[in-house]
């Protein structure tokens, strides 16, 4: 049966010479892998190989069949066209930790519809907007909530319990923070995007607030891996 629908590149897996396995988050089937073959060493006709750059939009054609797990696709063209993000080298890194997260966090066809739609949002909101520094950070956040472990903020305290996702008086996790990170950690709990970028984070708060987040996915949900560009992500935001 032929499909159509929106797609998001998750992540590529080269494959032999030439082909690629593209893990990509559709609208109408959540996550499916596509063999690509031939694709690094196609230059004119059909499926090009910058069309699959990493969370790049699609609009894909495939077979889908629940019988195989690597379905092969038809036609695919390229929407909601980025045009800030491929030049940018802050954007293009946050790109890169955002694909590592949902690549970890993905795992399988389940996923609602709206959590698609957050993710697309959210990346045309980043390609659009000049002032991005603390876009990651609340983007975690609100994937959290389409994960189902989002903190009780009605829950008061300086110390946050990291597996019950409260906060409390009594010190309960392994892990330290001072009040003044504690205190911005809850006030961004509750903001969107635009309202993240009025609040100004120093440096060490930011890479705590970000630790704390890691560990919190690595806590509730399992198989939670660090993303590598992690640290190149603090390194661009090294700022006082």
């Amino acid at each position: 049966m032929l499909i159509e629908t929106k797609a998001i590149v998750i992540k590529n897996i080269k494959y032999g010479d030439y082909s690629i396995i593209s893990r990509c988050f559709t609208l109408a089937h959540g996550l499916q892998s596509f063999m690509l073959k031939g694709i690094l060493k196609r230059k004119k006709s059909g499926i090009k190989r910058s069309q699959f750059q990493t969370l790049t939009q699609l609009s894909i054609i495939y077979n889908f069949t629940n019988k195989k797990k690597l379905k092969f696709i038809k036609q695919a063209k390229v929407i909601n066209t980025y045009t800030t993000i491929q030049n940018d080298i802050v954007k293009n890194t946050i790109i890169l930790f955002l694909s590592e997260i949902l690549n970890e966090v993905i795992k399988t066809e389940a996923h609602t519809p709206s959590l698609y739609l957050f993710i697309e949002t959210s990346l045309n909101w980043l390609d659009a907007k000049k002032k991005v520094k603390n876009f990651h950070i609340i983007f975690l956040i609100k994937l959290i909530k389409f994960l189902g472990f989002f903190p009780n903020i009605n829950s008061n305290g300086i110390y946050f319990d990291l597996e019950k996702g409260s906060f409390s008086n009594h010190k309960t996790s392994i892990l330290e923070y001072d009040v003044d990170t504690i205190i911005i950690f809850k006030k961004i709990l509750g903001m969107n995007f635009e309202q993240g970028e009025t609040i100004d984070i120093n440096r060490n708060s930011k890479n705590k607030i970000l630790e704390i987040l890691i560990k919190y996915f690595e806590i509730h949900h399992h198989g939670f891996k660090t993303p590598k560009s992690l640290r190149i992500l603090n390194e661009l935001f090294d700022n006082p």
